[in-house]
């Protein structure tokens, strides 16, 4: 199977909960570090925890 995308993928964070979901796509392996803006202090976070989120807070994102 072939998978493109019309930007370059540099990261994967997969999260179940506080355990990191393992997978490889394009060469790049799932973790649970991410990359922040370049005007922070510093340039990577690992993210401890997904949460899933409530119905109402979803209704809340996309409410026009």
């Amino acid at each position: 199977m072939v998978v493109m995308f019309s930007r370059p993928i540099s990261w994967i964070m997969s999260l179940n909960g506080d355990a990191v979901v393992p997978f490889m796509s394009t060469r790049i392996m799932s973790g649970n570090l991410s990359y922040v803006l370049h005007n922070t202090s510093v340039a990577t976070i690992m993210v401890d925890y997904a949460a899933f989120e409530t119905n109402e807070e979803r209704a809340l994102w996309n409410t026009p």
